[in-house]
């Protein structure tokens, strides 16, 4: 769980000590957020946002840029200018994967952004409609090795972690 006095260091981290003299915040601070209202994302960027603007007396706006894997979004925190007024939430889409399947991505992620901390952390869950004749892990492998073509997944998006996982978890079960 985070808590108030990690959000504060947090804050600290990204502004940097010398705004913070130059009594920072002087305006409202606004929080990407990669993806659309709703999501696990956009909750915990709700209540960071939330939480720092009590402790900075000063109102976080989160603006949501949903598209193209989170990779919009995450182009504009990684274009932004360094002034501590606009910060963002990432995950490991854009960050991680996406240099991977976007070879024209616009933003470099290991250049142009910078973690600073660990927000939430969101489990992958495994889980099938009551109807499908599977227990386990073992039995749905077996029942989609029976039925090729048979079974389909929900998934975020193409590229998305939960995505890639499914596709590991393919390959490795044949």
């Amino acid at each position: 769980m985070i808590t108030l006095s990690r959000i504060l260091i947090w804050a600290w981290l990204v502004v940097g000590g010398a705004a913070f003299a130059e009594s920072y915040p002087a305006r409202s601070i606004k929080l990407i957020v990669p993806y659309p209202a709703g999501g696990g994302t956009d909750i915990a960027a709700r209540w960071i946002g939330q939480k720092l603007s009590e402790a900075l007396h000063q109102q976080i706006v989160v603006d949501n840029r949903a598209g193209a894997n989170g990779n919009l979004g995450t182009n504009v925190i990684a274009k932004a200018a360094p002034d501590g007024y606009l910060i963002g939430m990432a995950t490991p889409g854009p960050v991680t994967v996406g240099r991977s399947l976007y070879p024209d991505l616009p933003y470099d992620p290991q250049r142009e952004l910078i973690p600073i901390a660990l927000a939430n952390e969101s489990p992958i869950v495994l889980v099938v409609n009551p109807s499908v004749a599977a227990k386990s892990l073992q039995e749905l492998i077996g029942l989609a090795k029976a039925k090729p073509g048979a079974l389909t997944a929900a998934l975020v998006s193409t590229g998305s972690v939960p995505h890639l996982l499914t596709e590991m978890l393919k390959a490795a079960a044949g």
